[in-house]
């Protein structure tokens, strides 16, 4: 897989962008968990590269809404390819064919914990 030079805490946070659309900086911080000084410096970086953009929030003036560039969306488009042909060749690589039914039971599993979600306590949504 080729480097793009982008931390991958950046990536998540443009990735979180093109997913949910146009959001502020404060839900973005809280949706990554990090501090808003934290995404301030992610969304200044990305700005910077051209991956991102602001403009004014219709319902607050007083605010900013940041959405995904053409660039942006088409990094992430990039790094999805580029992540799935990876995978690929590693699989053919590593798993030989009679493993396929365990790599698939495996890869079953863990979208199932992936779907999940944990109330505060551990308890299953």
């Amino acid at each position: 897989m080729r480097s793009t030079g982008i931390p991958i805490s950046q990536l998540a946070v443009l990735g979180r962008i093109i997913d949910e659309g146009p959001a502020t900086a404060a839900a973005l911080a809280a949706g990554e968990h990090v501090t808003q000084q934290a995404i301030a410096q992610s969304l200044a970086t990305l700005k910077e590269r051209g991956l991102v953009q602001k403009q004014a929030d219709p319902s607050d003036g007083r605010k900013s809404l940041v959405s995904a560039t053409a660039a942006g969306r088409k990094l992430r488009e990039t790094l999805a390819a580029s992540r799935e042909e990876w995978l690929t060749q590693a699989i053919d690589a590593a798993v030989r064919p009679e493993e396929r039914p365990l790599l698939s039971g495996a890869i079953e599993l863990l979208e199932r914990i992936a779907d999940v979600t944990l109330h505060r306590g551990g308890e299953i949504q």
